[in-house]
């Protein structure tokens, strides 16, 4: 995987932030198990911290995950394993998209 980001202070108490990323996935068509399944993504965030004084800052940050559609369909192994391997066959065709707002506070001592 990768992952880029930056940041840029508007004023010294906020902060603009963004990011992007890649990731690959690792399990093979023939194994994919649909309740774990694991593609190839991209991401896209972005956000704001606002600090007050030097001890107390907040943050809220929005990040988009999407996920490169995967076509599994008459590639299964999963049902032809000996127990307790087997399990029904995991061909077919997976989408996923997911967004996820992010809120935090940072408190220093």
């Amino acid at each position: 995987g990768l992952r880029a980001g930056g940041s840029y202070w508007v004023i010294p108490a906020l902060e603009l932030f963004r990011g992007a990323g890649y990731d690959s996935n690792s399990v093979p068509d023939e194994t994919l198990e649909p309740a774990l399944t694991d593609f190839q993504k991209a991401s896209l965030a972005g956000g704001l911290r606002f600090s007050i004084a030097k001890t107390f800052g907040m943050a809220i940050s929005y990040t988009h995950l999407f996920y490169v559609p995967r076509d599994t369909s008459g590639l299964s192994k999963l049902p032809t394993y000996e127990a307790p391997s087997k399990s029904p066959d995991s061909g077919g065709n997976y989408t996923q998209t997911i967004g996820v707002i992010n809120t935090n506070a940072e408190v220093s001592f």
